[in-house]
């Protein structure tokens, strides 16, 4: 695979709606699965009332940058069976590849996220001097930053506005991807779908030039391997 190519891992049902609907759906700020999330400690607070300062100081503001924002997250590994049992359900998803270079106006929007920053820590009476817009900006800002123990995740995250996005049962989808923006999709070797069902599905909904992979277990290391599908097109096709 490319070196410029990012993977999106999902769940089975999520990555065929993926397709069918030609959008990913955006996460939003507090539904993400790291509590330290958006999560910024005080200093000042009278001892054991830190939370309940936090939850006064902050959560308005969350809230608002939750109303506002959006984003997708990638990885740039593919051969982690970390990620795939953590993102696939337990290998039975499956794995987008990503093109990022067909979509130029997304890189300013695409954000590597570095482990290795310490967490924000502020002063309360900082904190009380700070505008709003400042507050708003240091929250978007600790999007781009986690603890060290994610580090085997190697996350790039796409941070939009919802206003850009499509709203849709509750949720907001991204859409804005051309045919060629998926260019390998991925089959977790635990997953019930078939190549054929796959390969029908992005058929038909305009992903003619994705190619299927099949993930396997390496018999000498510790890796997912991809391999081929075995069907071609045109045999799909004639099925």
């Amino acid at each position: 695979m490319d070196s410029s190519v990012y993977y999106r891992y999902l769940r089975d049902e999520a990555a065929i709606k993926t397709i069918e609907a030609r959008a990913f759906r955006v996460s939003r700020l507090l539904e993400l699965n790291d509590p330290f999330e958006w999560h910024i400690g005080f200093e000042g607070a009278p001892p054991g009332r830190e939370e309940e300062y936090e939850k006064v100081l902050m959560d308005g503001l969350r809230e608002q940058a939750n109303r506002d924002v959006g984003i997708i997250c990638f990885s740039k590994k593919i051969n982690d069976p970390v990620l795939w049992s953590h993102y696939t359900n337990i290998h039975r998803g499956i794995a987008f590849a990503i093109n990022m270079d067909v979509n130029p106006h997304l890189t300013p929007s695409l954000h590597q996220v570095v482990y290795d920053k310490p967490p924000v820590v502020i002063p309360i009476q900082r904190h009380k001097q700070m505008s709003k817009n400042e507050k708003l900006e240091l929250i978007r800002d600790l999007g781009k930053q986690k603890s060290s123990s994610w580090r085997y995740e190697q996350e790039f995250r796409l941070v939009m506005a919802l206003k850009e996005c499509r709203p849709s049962g509750g949720s907001y989808l991204w859409d804005k991807m051309p045919p060629s923006f998926i260019t390998h999709a991925i089959i977790g070797f635990r997953s019930s779908v078939s190549e054929q069902y796959l390969r029908q599905a992005l058929d038909l909904n305009g992903f003619q030039h994705t190619q299927v992979l099949k993930a396997k277990r390496s018999q000498t290391t510790y890796e997912i391997k991809l391999e081929p599908m075995t069907m071609t097109q045109s045999a799909v096709l004639a099925g």
